[in-house]
C-alpha cells in the first residue's frame, strides 16, 4: 500500500512502514510549524489534534485594529504566517465591525484549526462585559455601534464555533498576563503593570489572574492620572515651553532639543514615581513592568523616576516589557491556563 504527504511542492511516497516512522518524527517535531496537508484523511486529524492541544488564538482589538495570531502556548512563540493585523472601522456599524473581526479570525485559522477545536482568547477594552462577552463601550468615538452586543454570540455564530470557545479580558490586563506567562515577569510573583500612551493603563497579576485597575482616572495633583501620564501631558507641556505644538513623544525626541528633552522626561519620572507610591502602593509588588510607547524611551525618565522613588522612601523594581505589542495577543491567548481545555 503506498501512502502520499504532500509538503508544499515535495511529494513523498513511501511503503506504510517508513509512512509511520516520517509521521512520528513530524508529530514531534511539529510544534515548529503552523500545519501540513495531509492527501490521508486520516493522518490529517492526527496532525491537527496535535496543533490543537498546544495552540490557540490570541487576538487583541484596539480602536482601529484587530490583530489575531496563532499562539503555541508551550513556548509562548507566535506563529507568524498565521497572524493577521486588519484595520477596522470602528465608527461602522455594527455588522460591518462584527464582519472585520471575523473575516481576520478565519484568516488566521482556516485550514490550520479544526472549527470544533478552536479555543479564541480576545483582548477587548472596555467598559465590557467579559464574562459573558457583551461590549459596554458608548461615547468614547470607538464601537458605539457594539453597545450592548453580545460579541461572544455573535462571532461564535459567524465562526461556526461554539460559544463557550471564545472568551475575553480587558486589554490592560492581557498585557500583564502575556508578560507573566511569556515576558519579562513570572506567573508566581505580584506583577504590577503600566500602560504608558495615547492613555493610561493600570493592571497588576495576582494569584495567577491579571485584572485591570483602571486607575487611569484616579485623582492625580490638580487633575487625574492619565492627565500626567500620558502622551497629551507631553505634548501640552511641549507647547507651554515652545509655543508649537506636536504630536507625540517620539516627535519631542526628534528636536534633539537636549534641555526641553531633559526638563520633560524628568518632570514625567517624577510625576510616575509619585503615582506609584501614592496611588498603586507599588511596593507591595514584586516587579513592576512599563509598556505602551512612552516606555520605548525608558533610558530618559529612569533616573528620575528612580531618585524620586528613593526619595520617597519606595522599594521598587522597574522594569520595561519584551514583548510590547505582542503582550497583549500573548495574554489573550494565556486566558486558557485557567480554563479547562475540552
Amino acid at each position: 500500500m503506498v501512502f502520499t504527504i504532500d509538503l508544499g511542492k515535495t511529494i513523498i511516497k513511501k511503503n506504510k512502514i517508513i509512512f509511520l516512522l516520517i509521521k512520528l518524527y513530524l508529530i514531534n517535531y511539529f510544534n515548529k510549524f503552523s500545519f501540513f496537508i495531509f492527501t490521508t484523511n486520516c493522518f490529517n486529524r492526527i496532525i491537527i489534534k496535535k496543533l490543537n492541544q498546544e495552540h490557540i488564538i490570541g487576538v487583541d482589538i484596539g480602536g482601529t485594529h484587530i490583530t489575531c495570531g496563532i499562539i503555541d502556548i508551550l513556548s509562548g512563540t507566535i506563529l507568524e504566517e498565521s497572524v493577521v493585523r486588519k484595520s477596522v472601522n470602528s465608527m461602522a456599524s455594527s455588522e460591518e465591525i462584527t464582519d472585520d473581526f471575523s473575516e481576520a479570525l478565519k484568516s488566521t485559522f482556516t485550514n490550520r484549526i479544526n472549527n470544533k477545536d478552536i479555543k479564541i482568547g480576545i483582548a477587548m477594552p472596555g467598559p465590557f462585559d467579559y464574562v459573558n462577552g457583551i461590549s459596554l463601550i458608548k461615547g468614547q468615538n470607538k464601537f458605539d455601534s457594539l453597545y450592548k452586543t453580545n460579541l461572544k454570540k455573535s462571532l461564535a455564530q459567524k465562526l461556526n464555533v461554539k460559544p463557550s470557545q471564545i472568551i475575553f479580558e480587558n486589554d490592560a490586563a492581557c498585557f500583564i498576563t502575556g508578560e507573566a506567562l511569556f515576558g519579562i515577569g513570572s506567573p508566581e510573583k505580584n506583577l504590577l503593570g503600566l500602560t504608558l500612551g495615547t492613555g493610561l493603563g493600570t493592571c497588576d497579576y495576582i494569584d495567577s489572574k491579571g485584572r485591570d485597575l483602571n486607575k487611569w482616572n484616579a485623582p492625580f495633583k490638580k487633575s487625574i492620572a492619565e492627565d500626567y501620564l500620558s502622551t497629551r501631558w507631553f505634548t501640552s507641556e511641549f507647547e507651554k515651553l515652545t509655543s508649537r505644538k506636536i504630536n507625540g513623544v517620539k516627535e519631542i525626541i526628534a528636536t534633539q532639543d537636549s534641555e526641553i528633552i531633559h526638563s520633560l522626561f524628568e518632570e514625567y519620572g517624577k510625576n510616575l514615581a509619585e503615582f506609584l507610591i501614592q496611588t498603586l502602593d507599588a511596593a507591595k509588588y514584586d516587579l513592576v513592568i512599563l509598556g505602551g510607547n512612552i516606555s520605548k524611551s525608558y533610558h530618559l525618565f529612569e533616573k528620575a523616576l528612580n531618585q524620586e522613588i528613593k526619595k520617597r522612601n519606595g522599594d521598587i523594581l522597574i522594569k520595561t516589557s519584551v514583548k510590547g505589542e505582542n503582550a497583549a495577543l500573548l495574554g489573550a491567548a494565556g486566558l486558557w491556563n485557567n480554563q479547562k481545555l475540552q
